[in-house]
């Protein structure tokens, strides 16, 4: 099997183990780390969109059914006891531990904007991502490669900035 193919599949699917071990081979055979993290990304991004979406028609469809009554009652009980700020703390260690899809789909049933869910969801995991490649080159290594560490660095740095930049935005 192609080993492109095979980055695409794990980093869909996201199980721990299999997405090292492809890592591992991937930079043993010198692959490009840029185009990795590019599919990282449209991988992420497209998960995000895709299990959001899903989980709004879903809701949707089922509308009224004593699931869905279920659901909702679960889904209120939960916005009440973490509010707006947690919500955005729980979507980022959602999406760090499982696959962003799923944690977009959940986030379908809470009335949390698309916008929250895909940024939340994003760094939460570009979290499981860097803490891959620290397994896959280990953590001397990541020290050893600085300039990879301050690409890591200024890359979440600008995440933050824009993420603070749309919370005062949305305060005013």
């Amino acid at each position: 099997m192609n080993l492109w193919l095979l980055i695409i599949l794990t980093l869909t699917l996201q199980e721990g183990l299999s997405v090292i071990a492809v890592l591992v081979k991937a930079y043993q055979l010198h692959y490009s780390l840029w185009i990795i993290h590019l599919i990282w990304f449209v991988v992420t991004v497209a998960q995000i969109g895709i299990g959001y979406v899903f989980g709004k028609w879903l809701k949707k469809r089922y509308t009224g059914m004593k699931f869905e009554r279920w659901i909702d009652r679960q889904a209120k009980k939960l916005e009440a006891s973490i509010h707006s700020s947690g919500e955005n703390v729980a979507l980022m260690f959602l999406s760090s531990i499982i696959s962003p899809f799923f944690a977009a789909f959940l986030a379908a049933w809470l009335d949390i904007t698309f916008l929250n869910v895909f940024m939340f969801s994003l760094l939460g995991d570009f979290f499981w991502y860097v803490s891959t490649w620290a397994y896959v080159l280990g953590a001397t290594a990541i020290l050893a490669k600085a300039k990879y560490g301050l690409l890591i660095v200024l890359a979440l740095a600008l995440v933050l900035v824009i993420i603070s930049h749309y919370r005062k935005s949305k305060t005013l």
